[in-house]
């Protein structure tokens, strides 16, 4: 009959942490008995292998690994934010059961595992104060873009578990009850501190979020509105040649009919090469999007002496919005030809573009001069005069990929700047 209450509470005590971590973190697509099967390894573990750690170090220091392995098996979060969230869960369940140890003292004079009651109320407490912080704070943990939150988080759960762990042993030699009073209200009061303190920095992620798709929302609409104004410029210059034509038709009709064929082919020869050479069409793949895009880069890219080598084998149609590939391609061509337009040598850009398999695959690559430096988070530093400006559009870029499965991977290698992306 034991073993049963303690198997029962152990089960009640992982499904708090299966419903804290399905709340605030992304659960990877498995299978439902496949996520069974772990937490009942770690339910099977707490029963077991846990009767035989002794030590509150030595305990912390095992349930914490364990929770590690069974959270990176079904939650796809970065190491760093697994950390956290198991960091604070025990933290949690740590200050729950300080705050009941402290009752056993005050009523008992000791504390024991061995005892029933205290364990079952320290994880009714556990589960209560989770519940509580799921319902307070919403949503799931987002990527941390600035890494000092989470270690003030950690650290901060980390005081308030060594605080609690003092607390409770000065309690165990001091016996007094107005010691008890105050140190239960504390450890109250460092309980509502953790929640509020998850909750604060959750919002400051959420705000980090929230700013950095702003610039990629602005950089998108900035990147939209110059294809406009490049679509505009192509537009004004057909009915500017339209316009012109009735003249152009004028002046062959006169010289053919004053029997001056050779001067009115001559002419035309001559209109026909400055047609040609003002509307620039390199690119017929069939696909009237990328065609569009593609040959108003390679203006620009024509215009600062840059010389563009293609290769394209796409579908007419294509099945991802038009939107997502004017930010993919629109930005990776825009850096290319930027980088390469810099050299004093080679100023080459080499764009490939193939559908196989049900996927795309893209390549671009260009000459670059100078240091390409990376940040502490393994980014690119841009070279433009800007930095505030610039950089958002390699994140829009990767957003996108990102946003349908895709791999994009960035390579530099004796000046050449190489981007590919599989999606």
């Amino acid at each position: 009959m034991e073993m049963i209450i303690w198997v029962a509470i152990t089960i009640l005590y992982v499904a708090t942490y299966e419903d804290f971590f399905s709340a605030f973190l992304q659960k990877k697509k498995k299978e439902v008995y496949f996520t069974l099967i772990v937490w009942g390894a770690y339910v099977i573990f707490q029963c077991t292998v846990m009767f035989f750690v002794q030590g509150y170090i030595m305990t912390y220091s095992v349930t914490f690994l364990s929770l590690l392995v069974t959270v990176s098996l079904l939650y796809e979060n970065k190491v760093l934010i697994r950390i956290v969230a198991i960091i604070i869960a025990t933290t949690i369940c740590d200050v729950c059961e300080m705050i009941v140890g402290l009752f056993m003292l005050m009523n008992e004079g000791e504390v024991s595992d061995s005892n029933q009651m205290y364990v079952i109320i320290s994880k009714i407490l556990f589960w209560v104060f989770i519940r509580i912080s799921v319902i307070l704070i919403k949503g799931k943990i987002e990527e941390e873009k600035k890494k000092k939150y989470c270690i003030i988080l950690i650290s901060i759960m980390a005081g308030n578990i060594i605080m609690e762990v003092m607390l409770l042993e000065i309690n165990k030699l001091v016996k007094i009850p107005q010691v008890y009073y105050w140190s239960i209200l504390f450890s109250c009061i460092m309980l509502i501190f953790d929640i509020a303190s998850f909750k604060i920095w959750n919002q400051l992620n959420e705000r980090e979020r929230i700013k950095r798709e702003n610039e990629v929302f602005s950089q998108q609409l900035e990147l939209c509105d110059r294809q406009m104004q490049e679509r505009m410029a192509m537009m004004e210059e057909v009915r500017r040649t339209r316009h012109d034509m009735k003249n152009h038709m004028i002046y062959v009709q006169e010289l053919i009919r004053n029997h001056k064929e050779y001067e009115a082919g001559a002419y035309l020869d001559e209109f026909v090469k400055g047609t040609l050479k003002n509307s620039i069409e390199i690119v017929q793949s069939g696909n009237l999007l990328i065609d569009s895009l593609i040959n108003n880069k390679y203006a620009v890219a024509k215009k600062n002496n840059v010389k563009m080598i293609l290769e394209l084998s796409i579908p007419s149609v294509l099945k991802y919005k038009a939107s997502d590939w004017c930010i993919v391609v629109g930005n990776l061509l825009d850096n290319a030809i930027e980088a390469s337009k810099k050299c004093c040598g080679e100023k080459t850009v080499i764009v490939k573009i193939k559908y196989t398999r049900e996927k795309y695959f893209l390549l671009f690559r260009n000459t670059y001069e100078g240091e390409r430096r990376m940040d502490k988070e393994g980014k690119f530093i841009t070279t433009k005069s800007d930095a505030t400006e610039h950089g958002i559009g390699m994140e829009s870029v990767k957003k996108v990929i990102d946003t349908y499965k895709g791999v994009i991977n960035i390579k530099v290698e004796k000046g050449w700047f190489q981007v590919r992306a599989y999606f």
